[in-house]
């Protein structure tokens, strides 16, 4: 089964989806889910470049649902959920349109990449061009924002209260453990990129990134 229109839960399965289902490194480790999530693409169940007019789909990305379990910040991220999902739908809805006017027309069917541009072409022309469609966007777009700047705010205490912890650190190695992480989380959400790991081994991955004056492990020698 490979259906036309589908969903990536969380931003693993969509680096996969990205990939053509080939990797999972398509989307960097530091790129943010809140800057994919709702932007649909359209993506191939093949990677071989010749039969790709016959495997293309679309693919709308979410957040993985298992973070409402965990997450204080209840009504703004369901309300992301919702209006990703009714989004969703709004391109399900649009497929069986653009399906069903081909099957009225002619017994053979375009592409999968031919429909797949069409839907995408539809529902961004209504999104854009029509009053609901104008006034979802609105609506999605302020949902982001204040999604974002509620994890912000989550982040900047985080960083508050390791700042005390590193006050009563037990050693200097420690203390500039907790620094590192905490310039490490700023640096990545003022450059509009992922949350933070709060994980010092994480940073021997991250050496290539370049985030100001973040410039070494101090586990290193």
């Amino acid at each position: 089964m490979q259906p036309l229109i589908t969903i990536s839960a969380g931003k693993f399965a969509t680096s996969v989806v990205r990939s053509n289902f080939t990797h999972g490194m398509e989307i960097a480790m530091s790129d943010r889910i809140v800057d994919i999530v709702g932007k649909p693409t359209i993506q191939y169940y093949t990677s071989s470049a010749e039969d790709r007019d016959e495997s293309a789909f679309i693919n709308i990305p979410h957040i993985h649902p298992g973070r409402d379990g965990y997450s204080s910040d209840d009504d703004k991220l369901r309300r992301v959920y919702h209006l990703v999902w009714q989004l969703t739908f709004l391109y399900g809805h649009v497929a069986i349109q653009e399906l069903e006017k081909w099957t009225e027309k002619t017994p053979s069917f375009p592409t999968r990449l031919v429909i797949c541009k069409q839907i995408v072409a539809q529902v961004g022309w209504g999104l854009e061009k029509t009053a609901a469609g104008r006034k979802w966007s609105s609506n999605f777009e302020a949902a982001m924002k204040d999604l974002n700047d509620s994890w912000f705010a989550t982040l900047k205490k985080a960083i508050t209260d390791r700042a005390r912890s590193s006050d009563s650190a037990s050693n200097d190695r420690e203390r500039a453990n907790l620094l590192m992480n905490d310039q490490l989380a700023a640096s990545l959400f003022e450059s509009g990129r992922s949350m933070p790991i709060y994980n010092p081994k994480t940073l021997l991955r991250l050496e290539d990134l370049n985030f100001g004056d973040i410039e070494a492990n101090p586990n290193e020698p």
